[in-house]
């Protein structure tokens, strides 16, 4: 990956319906050089899709939580929680962690007693699940707005941890 393709993928993040053509031209290639390039960054899964950011209030998700899941370790536990938990439709991401819990979860529901509600009768449920600790979320102070912007690759060279 080079430089053109790291302002590529700037770019795309910023906004990811910009055509070819209007790609191309802010960054002085020809379309078909562009069309190559994203083709490429494609096909090698450095760019995974395209999907619209959409505000979980406006389809009347209005609670966020952050929940922390410690498991009961005995065999295949890991795996049978992470089979139940892909059922729970609140949970939007759902990673696997070091440290006193085993998983962070980031669920979007309804209302605080519907975070309860989810919490007791679906995550509760799967097999394995021991301590439950949940977090709702105030405000959100910093989005995920993708992994780069014009400021990324300065701080990557001149990190003194490198």
């Amino acid at each position: 990956m080079d430089e053109v393709d790291q302002l590529i993928l700037v770019a795309l993040q910023k906004d990811g319906r910009q055509t070819i053509v209007n790609l191309a031209k802010s960054l002085g290639l020809s379309p078909s050089a562009m069309l190559q390039r994203v083709r490429r960054l494609e096909t090698t899964g450095c760019i995974r899709g395209y999907q619209a950011v959409v505000d979980p209030a406006c389809l009347g998700l209005g609670q966020q939580a952050l929940i922390a899941i410690q498991v009961r370790h005995s065999s295949n536990a890991l795996e049978r929680f992470e089979r139940g938990i892909m059922k729970v439709d609140g949970v939007k991401s759902c990673y696997r962690v070091s440290g006193r819990y085993d998983y962070i979860l980031r669920a979007a529901l309804k209302d605080v007693a519907h975070v309860g509600l989810m919490t007791k009768n679906e995550i509760a449920a799967i097999d394995g699940s021991s301590r439950i600790e949940t977090m709702l979320v105030f405000a959100t102070v910093k989005s995920d707005n993708g992994w780069l912007n014009e400021g990324s690759f300065a701080a990557v060279e001149n990190d003194p941890l490198s």
